[in-house]
């Protein structure tokens, strides 16, 4: 969930949540369209897509702070978005490359690059939350 629509660090559980919610439907209405399709449709890796979905922000925890009772961007997030800073921390633990993966392209910095299943699902379910929640609506 991008960062404008948080007031609380609650925000980002919550977000979460709607998007995981997003996500286990998708993924069943990908293979419940798969059984008719006769072979045709590219499974999902359900474990992967899970945990980059709950790994995506986790760069938001270094890159804003909370200050004077309100989230603002902290000195390293000056520099790196929670991007780029999640897959670092990540990889420093052993995470999978598939996973990383996710975390790395599931905003618009993976718009310059080819995406895999599974992060095309999440890329697109986080949008969905941020739509859904985002005063930033041109109605």
């Amino acid at each position: 969930m991008p960062i404008q629509t948080l007031s609380q660090p609650q925000d980002i559980v919550q977000g979460n949540f709607c998007v995981g919610v997003l996500i286990q439907y998708i993924v069943k209405s990908h293979n419940w369209s798969f059984d008719f399709s006769h072979g045709e449709r590219t499974q999902l890796d359900k474990d992967v897509l899970i945990a980059g979905a709950l790994l995506a922000d986790v760069g938001k925890l270094i890159e804003y702070e909370e200050k004077d009772g309100k989230i603002t961007k902290a000195g390293r997030g000056q520099h790196l978005r929670h991007p780029f800073t999640g897959v670092a921390m990540s990889h420093a633990r052993g995470i999978p490359p598939e996973v990383q993966h996710v975390i790395a392209t599931h905003s618009k910095e993976g718009d310059i690059m080819i995406r895999s299943n599974e992060s095309v699902v999440f890329h697109h379910a986080d949008f969905i939350d941020f739509d859904l929640v985002s005063k930033k609506r041109p109605f």
